[in-house]
């Protein structure tokens, strides 16, 4: 939060017009003071990022999903070759 002064209410509104302009939303105002107030989160930079991460979401399961590591364990001598998958 940041306070500035004024000298007069002509100055005090050539102020106010200057943050409008640079979107400042009027929170409150009276004859001789104004809360200005900018929200700095761009709704746009939020939906690409959130579209890049689902994406490589996406692309890092389709590479990894297929990459099964597995061992078979048996005993010398009695090895054989399994037919089917066992859980």
């Amino acid at each position: 939060m940041r306070y500035e002064t004024v000298k007069t209410k002509k100055e005090l509104d050539f102020r106010k017009e200057s943050y409008r302009r640079d979107n400042y939303k009027t929170i409150w105002e009276n004859e001789n003071n104004i809360q200005l107030e900018k929200n700095n989160f761009n709704d746009w930079i939020f939906l690409i990022l959130l579209f890049f991460f689902i994406i490589g979401g996406i692309i890092y399961w389709a590479i990894t999903n297929n990459q099964k590591d597995t061992v078979i364990i048996s005993i010398e001598g009695k090895q054989e070759i399994p037919l089917k998958k066992r859980n």
